[in-house]
């Protein structure tokens, strides 16, 4: 269970942080490319399409979806909507395994805490070569 919760609270901050910066930095590329070309009269309007698009996509998690809108082809509307969904994947995953990993630790303290009550402790122990039992009492 431990592991399981680690595993998805690395997986998901990876994968989200990577997305994203991929997702930001074409974004803050596309904002500045767009605002050189917006003081050309002649590439004005392409240079506002840049700008709002590269200005949401430095937004996480709805930056992407934000920015479909304003993308004009299909292959920048898949790439955005396929960097949104791993954006939200990733924060999924990292939510999981947050919450994985608190259940754990919480579980363990509640056993510890119910352990700790208890004065008589019993076991017992059987393999191919030893079997015994042990009566532990604690004052």
């Amino acid at each position: 269970m431990r592991a399981m919760g680690v595993a998805g609270l690395a997986g998901g901050l990876s994968m989200f942080g990577l997305t994203y910066l991929i997702t930001g930095i074409s974004g803050m590329i596309m904002y500045d490319v767009g605002q050189r070309r917006s003081e050309t009269p002649t590439t004005a309007a392409r240079g506002d399409q840049l700008q709002a698009i590269g200005g949401r996509l430095v937004i996480p998690v709805a930056g992407p979806f934000l920015a479909l809108p304003y993308m004009s082809d299909a292959d920048g509307k898949a790439l955005g909507a396929l960097a949104g969904g791993f954006q939200l994947l990733g924060l999924g995953l990292t939510i999981f395994g947050a919450v994985t990993l608190s259940n754990y630790n919480r579980r363990g303290r509640v056993a510890q805490q119910a352990l700790a009550g208890r004065r008589l402790f019993v076991s017992g122990v059987a393999t191919p070569r030893y079997s015994g039992a042990s009566l532990l009492f604690r004052f």
